[in-house]
């Protein structure tokens, strides 16, 4: 099974192509009730946002398909400091700034205004987002909204497929389309992390920053439909340019998703929905990526036993694969791994201990060969390394004495 995500730096080209015919055939017709777009202002540096991430993916996973959640990273707690990462986006300060919210973390439910939010505006308290969640869920929406995305890996780009069907006549002549990239299991700092979500946490100890704005395919406050009178029908596909970063920072693709949303203009989003991606036009079969070489950090000893991470990057699925490392240089080593991994799945593997001459400052060489048997179709990718350095000796002291 391979659903993939991608995602496309904030300053790349986003070209879009409407194709409006009346056929649709992934949106249904039936009159629906809203989902739900819950839109999350947080920053690493909040040390009660955690506790608004947990109530968040409680609401989600009492609702998997119709809670749509969107973590904008925004404001002066998001601001990094020294080597922390960059989350923020170019949207999140206006989004934030029409929300009128007082503290973090704050949140609005599909934009809209209700008796508990801040400030005349839409941003609300962590504690009343599944009572406005509810309150959503109830209402009818005069829009149905479906999509697709599809990751060509041979192009390296996006296409996002959208269809829109009115049920019902909208308040507003013309809507407004939004089609976000979100990224989950980012892993990064976070104030206040191991006291209020604890449990999310990798095992090197990053908290896993979940369901991310990465970008806005169709810009600050999306694409204008109409006509959004009963009947009408409205698709559009978008063809996306993949990144190679967002703000130096570099995503795992299998955790990008695509949020599509329509609104009443900025305010009052009608419906969303979230899907993955899906893989297609894969240009090797038996393409085998090194992708990491954990570094040991201060390490004392002769020997050593690394781990890396492979990942398949190929079509046919990978069972085997020959692994040649060392450190230093001296006696290499051959692990030849087996195993069974779709395309764009991952493995840590950690190889056997090989014995090593302390350096000072040692370098861990490895190479991979060989998928399923065969000559690797890219071998780019294949090679990699890492340092580490000699743990410092201890010393003794002798003590003496008198009785």
């Amino acid at each position: 099974m391979i659903k993939i995500r991608y995602t496309s730096l904030l300053c790349t080209l986003v070209l879009f192509m409407g194709i409006h015919v009346n056929a649709q055939t992934i949106v249904s017709t039936n009159p629906a009730n809203k989902n739900v777009v819950l839109e999350e202002f947080t920053g690493i540096y909040c040390t009660y946002c955690p506790d608004g991430h947990k109530i968040a993916q409680q609401i989600k996973d009492a609702n998997p398909s119709r809670v749509v959640l969107v973590n904008i990273h925004t404001g002066g707690y998001a601001a990094p400091s020294g080597s922390d990462p960059d989350f923020r986006t170019n949207y999140g300060s206006a989004i934030a700034g029409q929300a009128n919210l007082a503290g973090y973390p704050a949140g609005t439910v599909n934009r809209h205004q209700f008796s508990m939010t801040q400030n005349g505006g839409t941003a609300m308290s962590r504690g009343d987002w599944g009572t406005a969640a509810n309150q959503e869920f109830a209402v009818s929406s005069p829009v149905n909204v479906a999509a697709t995305a599809t990751w060509d890996v041979g192009a390296n780009q996006i296409s996002i497929y959208v269809e829109a069907y009115y049920t019902a006549n909208s308040s507003a002549s013309a809507n407004s389309l939004n089609v976000a990239i979100l990224e989950s299991n980012v892993p990064g700092p976070q104030t206040g992390g191991t006291t209020y979500n604890p449990t999310n946490f990798d095992s090197e100890g990053n908290y896993l920053h979940q369901h991310m704005l990465r970008d806005f395919v169709t810009g600050q406050w999306g694409v204008s439909v109409s006509p959004t009178t009963t009947g009408s029908f409205y698709s559009n596909t978008f063809t996306y340019p993949i990144p190679a970063n967002y703000n130096g920072i570099v995503p795992e693709l299998s955790e990008i998703t695509v949020a599509v949303y329509m609104a009443e203009g900025q305010q009052e989003v009608l419906t969303g929905v979230e899907v993955p991606l899906t893989a297609t036009n894969i240009p090797t079969q038996n393409n085998s990526a090194l992708i990491d070489v954990e570094d040991l950090g201060s390490y004392c000893g002769t020997s050593a036993s690394p781990t890396i991470t492979i990942r398949n990057m190929g079509s046919s699925t990978l069972t085997s694969l020959d692994i040649n490392y060392d450190i230093n240089g001296g006696g290499s080593g051959l692990y030849q791994w087996t195993g069974s991994l779709n395309f764009y799945e991952k493995e840590d593997v950690t190889l056997p201990l090989i014995a090593y001459t302390p350096m000072g400052t040692n370098t861990i060489n490895v190479s991979t060969s060989n998928p399923n048997g065969v000559v690797d179709n890219d071998l780019s990718n294949d090679l990699g390394s890492s340092s580490f350095a000699d743990a410092p000796e201890a010393t003794s002291t002798t003590v003496y004495f008198e009785l």
